[in-house]
C-alpha cells in the first residue's frame, strides 16, 4: 500500500479543500481517506494500492497547491492591502478575484519546491520553501495599496474583480446553485458535489468564498434568488454577464 499523510497546525479551513479535492480520486482507486484532528495537528490520511503512487502523488501535488494558493495567498492579501471598504463583501470578492488571478504561475512555483514522500507539512512547507510566492504575494499586494484609493474613488472595484475572474485560466465551466428555505448547495459541471451551507447561517461570505475559488464560467441558479438580497446583489456584482436563473 502507498500511505500519505497531510498535516497543519489546527488550520482545519485549509485542509478542507485539499481533502474534499483527493476524496473522489481516492475513492475511485478504491483507497481509504480520512480526516482528523488530533492534539495540536489537523490531519488527512490516506492509502492506495502500490501501484497508484505516482498518480496519487500527482493528484496529491495539485491539490495541496490549490489548497495553499486558497488560504494562504488569500491571508496574505488580505493582511498587507491596507483599506477600509464600507461593504466588507465586495472587498473580499476583490481579494477573492486577486486569489485566482494568475493561479497558474502560482502552482508552477508551489509544484517547483514541493517534493513528496509519504508525510507533509503544509505550514511548514509554506513557511520555508515559498518565500519566492510571498514575495510575488507582496508586489501584487503593493500595485494595489498604489491603486485602492482611485478604484474607491471611481467605484471600479466591482469592474476589477470581473476583469479579474474572466481573465482567470482555470476553473469549471457551470456551477449549478440549488436554493432552498433550508440551504444552498452546488453541483460542478453537472456532477454533485458535498458543498452545502445553511441557509438560515450567516454563510454568504464562505459562499462566495468558494464560488469565487471554483471560478465558473457560467452560474445556473435554481430556485427564487429573489429570497437572498445579499447573494443576489453580489453574484449581479461579480458575475453579472454569467447568471442563468431557473424557476
Amino acid at each position: 500500500m502507498f500511505e500519505f499523510t497531510l498535516q497543519c497546525n489546527k488550520n482545519i479551513s485549509l485542509l478542507n479543500p485539499i481533502y474534499s479535492s483527493l476524496k473522489p480520486f481516492v475513492q475511485s482507486l478504491n483507497g481509504i481517506i480520512i480526516k482528523e484532528t488530533v492534539g495540536c495537528f489537523c490531519s488527512v490520511c490516506l492509502a492506495v494500492k502500490k501501484e497508484h503512487k505516482q498518480y496519487m502523488l500527482a493528484c496529491i501535488l495539485d491539490a495541496v497547491s490549490d489548497g495553499i494558493i486558497s488560504f494562504y495567498k488569500f491571508d496574505y492579501l488580505q493582511n498587507n492591502i491596507c483599506t477600509v471598504v464600507k461593504n466588507s463583501v465586495t472587498f473580499n470578492a476583490f481579494i477573492r478575484s486577486l486569489v485566482v488571478f494568475d493561479r497558474q504561475t502560482d502552482k508552477d512555483i508551489i509544484k517547483k519546491n514541493l517534493i513528496l514522500d509519504n508525510k507533509l507539512n503544509v505550514d511548514s512547507f509554506y513557511c520555508f520553501k515559498l518565500k519566492e510566492l510571498t514575495s510575488r504575494w507582496q508586489d501584487v499586494a503593493n500595485v494595489v495599496n498604489e491603486s485602492i484609493p482611485v478604484l474607491l474613488k471611481t467605484n471600479s472595484l466591482n469592474t476589477l474583480t470581473k476583469t479579474f475572474l474572466n481573465s482567470a485560466t482555470s476553473g469549471v465551466k457551470e456551477l449549478d446553485l440549488y436554493l432552498s428555505d433550508k440551504n444552498i448547495s452546488l453541483s460542478l459541471d453537472g456532477k454533485d458535489s458535498d458543498l452545502c451551507f445553511d441557509a438560515s447561517a450567516d454563510y454568504i461570505e464562505d459562499l462566495l468564498t468558494e464560488i469565487i475559488s471554483i471560478c465558473p464560467k457560467k452560474i445556473i441558479v435554481h430556485g427564487k434568488l429573489d429570497k437572498f438580497k445579499e447573494l443576489k446583489q453580489t453574484l449581479c456584482d461579480v458575475f453579472s454577464n454569467n447568471i442563468y436563473i431557473v424557476k
